[in-house]
């Protein structure tokens, strides 16, 4: 009887409900759909200090223990953006000290854009690790900042791990005097996320019956007075609140046009940029992360956010007088999820059996 492999899984798992938790937990059920025992550790954030501290002090006491008990093959770190890259050291140096394989999943441009030391200390302490990142640009950005090879970059999309959709059709042209064209957007409502400058985009349409736009997401807190205010003013604006499952995608079957004009530094490879081309909807966003890879001219257009109101204004004009054909676009963007998936989802299945080798 073959024994079974034993692999350490370490990163936050939802809730919250965010791009980093939710692709560790795409990774952590794909591992158990493979029979392999995992054991999980820093499966939970927590917004008490005193909480956090001794979450980590009893995961590495576990670890040390499980690593003697079971022997593991190899160990998962899907790696923190911020200050919690000190913990994963400490998660990596055990695995260095058992002589475990190290994977390192990358998910922030935080330490990308700029460098820094907790970054270079861990992948210092982790040598040869295997380094999974977003994009090509992200891999080539690593290795030169921090002298990582090469050869340890395996690049997989966040598609790959979105669920296949049922048989969707393009989106259709129609006369917009009728049924208007209906921009979306869709993220954590905050002024980083760029909810103010898709509302400056929809203020110069605000007199045009053609343009209507469909805003979904939480509402942070801080913004909640001027982010209601400004909607008010607004009758071609309707907020519809924080989406998920059908409602979702009732929200992409509705809009025609996805802006995402991101303000934060550290964007890496939005799935919702992904969702929205899995449903045939053509993207405007800002030069972030992994955006400019994965969006195309052919059905959309990234811009530098003091570009952003210009571009995007232009793009819905010509949509408007179908001078941009929106079904060739939606079926480009479809097409074009359609082939990063499939190969991502190669890649991720390779992944998958370097972890359990």
């Amino acid at each position: 009887m073959t024994r079974k492999k034993v692999i350490i899984f370490c990163g936050l798992l939802p809730p919250p409900v965010h791009g980093f938790s939710e692709i560790n937990n795409r990774v952590l059920q794909l591992l158990r759909k493979q029979g392999e025992t995992v054991l999980t550790y820093r499966s939970r954030g927590s917004d008490d200090r005193m909480g956090q501290v001794k979450s980590i002090l009893l995961d590495l006491v576990r670890i040390a223990g499980d690593m003697v008990r079971f022997s593991p093959s190899s160990m998962y770190i899907g790696l923190s953006g911020g200050s919690g890259k000190l913990v994963d050291c400490l998660f990596i140096m055990m695995a260095r000290i058992f002589g475990i394989e190290v994977f390192i999943h990358h998910h922030s441009f935080r330490y990308v854009n700029e460098f820094e030391r907790s970054a270079w200390l861990a992948f210092k302490i982790a040598r040869n690790a295997t380094h999974v990142t977003l994009c090509a640009e992200m891999g080539e950005i690593l290795a030169m900042r921090y002298g990582i090879k090469a050869s340890k970059f395996l690049t997989i999309p966040n598609a790959a791990f979105l669920d296949p959709l049922p048989s969707l059709v393009p989106k259709r042209s129609r006369d917009y005097d009728v049924a208007p064209l209906n921009i979306g957007f869709l993220s954590n409502i905050t002024a980083e996320k760029g909810i103010f400058l898709f509302l400056d985009v929809l203020e110069r349409f605000k007199e045009n019956a053609s343009v209507h736009a469909i805003v979904a997401g939480p509402v942070e807190k801080q913004i909640e007075e001027e982010f209601s205010r400004r909607v008010k003013e607004m009758p071609n604006v309707r907020y519809v609140g924080a989406v998920y499952g059908e409602e979702k995608r009732k929200f992409f079957s509705d809009i025609d046009i996805l802006l995402f004009p991101s303000r934060y530094r550290n964007e890496a490879e939005p799935v919702t940029i992904l969702e929205a081309l899995a449903h045939g909807v053509p993207v405007i966003g800002t030069l972030r992360g992994c955006i400019a890879t994965i969006v195309k001219e052919n059905y959309g257009m990234v811009a530098k956010e003091t570009e952003f109101t210009a571009v995007a204004s232009a793009f819905i004009e010509s949509s408007i007088t179908n001078e941009s054909p929106l079904p060739i676009m939606s079926t480009a963007a479809m097409e074009s999820f359609q082939d990063l998936a499939g190969i991502g989802r190669l890649r991720l299945g390779q992944l998958i059996k370097n972890l359990a080798n």
